[in-house]
């Protein structure tokens, strides 16, 4: 009687819910399996030296690209230069931190600098050569 009114009321009885979990469950194991190895990958690629996230390596090349003698020009046109590729890369993966966070928690613990309104100074913006700047 129990099954008959689950079914009538458009429920799904206990042998066929464990046939329904049966069939999504390898699907299940693969998504799991597929999160584990991006989790992963986001942690080897969240550090870059020491204590310090991504955007430390964006900093740094900025920094050692000044005094070098070649700062990266703030302003890119249609072609940018190897140095400008290289940084506007780095760049890409400081904002794919920045997106990443926005929608899940950082879990490789809290750090400040990844605030909006302090992350342009984290990355070196002063660093970069601005269109009123000159090289020494």
């Amino acid at each position: 009687m129990k099954e008959k009114l689950i079914k009538i009321l458009g429920g799904h009885t206990k042998d066929e819910m464990l046939m329904i979990k049966s069939e999504h469950e390898s699907e299940i194991l693969q998504h799991q399996s597929e999160l584990s190895a991006y989790k992963e990958f986001t942690k080897s690629a969240y550090q870059y030296i020491g204590s310090y996230p991504a955007w430390k390596a964006q900093q740094e090349y900025r920094e050692s690209m000044m005094n070098l003698g070649f700062p990266i020009s703030a302003e890119i046109n249609e072609y940018p230069t190897n140095e400008q590729n290289i940084d506007i890369y780095l760049g890409k993966i400081v904002d794919s931190f920045v997106i990443l966070f926005s929608k899940v928690e950082n879990q490789f613990g809290y750090n400040d600098l990844w605030e909006k309104e302090v992350l342009t100074m984290a990355r070196g913006v002063d660093y970069l050569l601005d269109k009123k700047s000159k090289v020494n």
